[in-house]
């Protein structure tokens, strides 16, 4: 659920969020936190700060400590997988997996797919009216005229049916599951991910 939660929360690609890093979360000027995204992983090339929500920090916090003291991982990356503990590359079966169990709650989003996250984020920004320049720079977009293309001009309806995806999964996420029980089921989702590594990921926005 982090790695969605991430992706959500904040609009990062798929491989924004399987490639970051423990040291990825970096403290601020006017002690709060930050995601840092590395050049390598923002399509831009350019790498970039997203700040982070207090909850969402402390759930990072609670994934670190499951992993490095509940499994004995040790590995710089936030998401490892395999023998060499390398950060994951593809979760498309536990994506179908979340998919299916939210359906069954609003058949609609049968068939979402994961860039649907981020576009749940660009649209609550830009109906919210936060200025597209800063929408531009929080999606890491090479310029401001992709994030008009996408975004500036979103209908209500479209925009409504994007953000019905984040009260799904954040019912989902408010079952009556304790941290170390999500964090395991999401552990053994992944592993079988690893295993589906070879299909092709969905194509992504520029």
């Amino acid at each position: 659920l982090l790695i969605v939660t991430l992706a959500l929360n904040y609009g990062l690609r798929r491989q924004e969020v399987l490639q970051l890093r423990w040291d990825s979360v970096k403290p601020t000027s006017d002690d709060r936190w930050q995601l840092f995204i590395t050049p390598e992983s923002d399509k831009a090339g350019r790498g970039r700060y997203v700040p982070l929500n207090d909850s969402d920090w402390a759930a990072i916090m609670a994934w670190h400590q499951y992993q490095t003291g509940t499994k004995g991982i040790q590995s710089p990356w936030m998401f490892p997988h395999g023998p060499k503990l390398e950060p994951m590359t593809e979760i498309k079966s536990s994506w179908r997996g979340l998919i299916k169990r939210a359906a069954r709650r609003q058949p609609s989003l049968a068939g979402t797919t994961f860039r649907v996250l981020r576009a749940t984020f660009g649209s609550k920004l830009v109906q919210r009216g936060v200025p597209i320049l800063e929408v531009s720079r929080l999606l890491g977009h090479s310029s401001v005229t992709i994030t008009e293309q996408h975004y500036a001009a979103l209908s209500n309806q479209s925009a409504r049916e994007a953000i019905s995806m984040l009260d799904v999964l954040n019912d989902m996420g408010s079952e009556s599951v304790s941290m170390p029980e999500v964090l395991r089921d999401l552990n053994e989702k992944l592993t079988q991910a690893e295993r589906l590594a070879g299909i092709a990921p969905p194509p992504v926005e520029k």
